[in-house]
C-alpha cells in the first residue's frame, strides 16, 4: 500500500513539472519583452495630468509604423481634439515633431515593463509616463515604413571633375548613412549612420548618432529634374542628386 502511495506521489510530481515546462511562454506582461524592441512606442499611449481647477487632461498618442503618430486630447467635459505628429526613435532617444520652432521635442525614455514608458524631456527635464491603452501584443508589426520617405543613393554635387563629396544612402525605414567620396574610395570618411523624419511643414527632422538634432525647414524634392533633386531651402540652403550608388566620378 505504501508503495503504491509513493508511486502515485512520484507519477504526480512529475506530471506536475512536465506541466510546468510547458509553460515558457508567459502571458500579459510576465516577459518584459517591450524592451528588447527597437521601437517600443508601437500601438496606442495614454498620460492623464489635472490642472489646479481639478480638470483632467487625457492624452492618447497612436504611434504608428509610418512614422506618424495620431495625438487625441480629451479635457475635461470637451470634445476630444485629433492631431498628427511625426517621430522618431534611435536607442533611448525620441523625437516628437512639433509646430513651433525649435519644430521638435527631444525625450530620453527607458521602459519600465510591456504596459509603462517613462520619458523625460531633454531641455526642460520634465517627466511623463506614458501607459499602454489596449493589450499589449509582442507580434505587432514593428517594420518602420516612412509615411514621407527618401530612398536611394544621393550626393552633394553634381559637378564635372569633382574629386570629392558627401554622399548619402537613404532608406525608407528612417535612416540615412553619410559617406564622403574621396581618392576614388567611396568610404573615404564614414561619417556614420542617422534618423530622419519630414513633417507635414516640410521640416527634415535628422538626429546624428551624437543625438544631436538638427532642423532643416523648406524640404524640397524635385522628381522630374534629371538627376531627381532633393534638398531644403533653409539658411543652410542644400541641394542632393541622385545617383546609382556605383559612379561616383561625375563626368
Amino acid at each position: 500500500m505504501k508503495k503504491s502511495m509513493l508511486s502515485a506521489i512520484i507519477i504526480s510530481a512529475v506530471f506536475s513539472l512536465l506541466v510546468l515546462a510547458g509553460c515558457d511562454d508567459p502571458v500579459n506582461g510576465n516577459d518584459d519583452w517591450l524592451a528588447d524592441t527597437a521601437n517600443p512606442f508601437i500601438g496606442t499611449w495614454k498620460t492623464e495630468t489635472t490642472n489646479m481647477q481639478g480638470v483632467k487632461t487625457t492624452t492618447t498618442r497612436e504611434f504608428k509604423t509610418d512614422g506618424t503618430i495620431v495625438v487625441t486630447t480629451k479635457q475635461g467635459e470637451n470634445d476630444p481634439v485629433s492631431s498628427t505628429s511625426y517621430y522618431l526613435v534611435k536607442d533611448d532617444i525620441l523625437v516628437i515633431s512639433q509646430t513651433n520652432s525649435p519644430y521638435y521635442t527631444k525625450h530620453r525614455f527607458s521602459v519600465i515593463d510591456n504596459n509603462n514608458i517613462k520619458l523625460v524631456e531633454d531641455l526642460r527635464g520634465s517627466t511623463a509616463l506614458y501607459t499602454r491603452e489596449g493589450e499589449e501584443n509582442p507580434d505587432v508589426n514593428r517594420t518602420t515604413v516612412l509615411a514621407t520617405a527618401i530612398t536611394g543613393y544621393w550626393r552633394s554635387k553634381n559637378t564635372s571633375g569633382a574629386t570629392m563629396y558627401d554622399w548619402y544612402n537613404f532608406s525608407n525605414d528612417g535612416t540615412y548613412h553619410v559617406y564622403h567620396w574621396m581618392n576614388d574610395d567611396p568610404h573615404y570618411i564614414d561619417r556614420g549612420e542617422f534618423g530622419y523624419y519630414i513633417d507635414s511643414a516640410d521640416n527634415f527632422v535628422s538626429i546624428t548618432g551624437q543625438y544631436t538634432v538638427r532642423v532643416f525647414t523648406g524640404f524640397t524634392r524635385n522628381d522630374s529634374s534629371t538627376p531627381n533633386t532633393i534638398g531644403w531651402t533653409d539658411e543652410s540652403a542644400k541641394t542632393f542628386y541622385t545617383f546609382d550608388g556605383e559612379t561616383f566620378a561625375i563626368p
